[in-house]
């Protein structure tokens, strides 16, 4: 799904081919979705955010800058899953393309609300855009075009880089034990919200000299967020 060759990272070992996620309980779901990964629990990172309010339980970014390596398709398969294992699972999608949206059976027309009106707009809750998929326990935070817009408003915003987390503080608890982060082929504001607001990062890569460069760049952004926005990010695996 993501490539044939697994990269290790520095202190993460164990980890398989394909989606290599280090989520708990995902392992023996892996061979029935078509992807193999390794349980771990470092990927629990329950409790308490960085302003003391209580926190999802676990929030997993899946990002890459470089389009068309396997964001999405991650995201809905490993959402499938943890589904199936009978775990409350919420996908997010993040990129103005709405590819896991439309993905999971969402027809777009029928869109009215979307995340970009919660990010933008104070007053709205999460919980008024969320839809059931087909899947039993798993639900979609649908995205559309309008997104690209909404991160642009946010430019002026204060606290920008925080807007999705905010939202998943104070209207999920306790209601998803996961929520799958889809994030844009890009390192803007949008990508940048998800790794504030999660607990973890996928890092879908093919076994390609310009997918593997644009690993770098993730890298030094999240190195980043650790030091200044989210210093309980982890990246779970390659």
């Amino acid at each position: 799904m993501v490539g044939e060759s697994v990269t290790a990272l520095p202190n993460h070992s164990s980890l398989s081919v394909r989606c290599l996620c280090r989520v708990p309980g995902y392992a023996d779901a892996g061979a029935a979705r078509g992807v193999t990964c390794t349980a771990s629990a470092r990927a629990r990172r329950s409790g308490d955010g960085n302003d003391g309010r209580k926190r999802v339980g676990t929030v997993i970014a899946v990002a890459n800058q470089k389009g068309g390596v396997g964001k999405t398709t991650c995201t809905i398969n490993l959402g499938g899953a943890l589904a199936s294992l009978g775990h409350r699972v919420l996908c997010l999608d993040l990129d103005p393309q709405a590819n896991l949206t439309v993905g999971l059976g969402i027809d777009l027309n029928t869109v009215d609300k979307n995340i970009a009106h919660v990010l933008i707009d104070p007053d709205m809750k999460l919980t008024a855009i969320i839809r059931p998929t087909k899947t039993k326990n798993l639900d979609v935070a649908p995205a559309t075009l309008e997104l690209s817009s909404a991160e642009v408003e946010l430019f002026n915003a204060i606290g920008r880089e925080m807007a999705l987390r905010d939202k998943l503080s104070q209207d999920i608890v306790q209601r998803y034990s996961y929520i799958l982060i889809d994030c844009p082929p890009t390192l803007g504001l949008l990508t940048l919200n998800a790794l504030v607001a999660a607990n973890g990062v996928i890092i879908p890569v093919q076994t390609q000299y310009y997918a593997l460069k644009g690993v770098a760049a993730l890298l030094k952004i999240i190195k980043t967020v650790q030091g200044r926005l989210n210093p309980k990010l982890r990246v779970l695996g390659l």
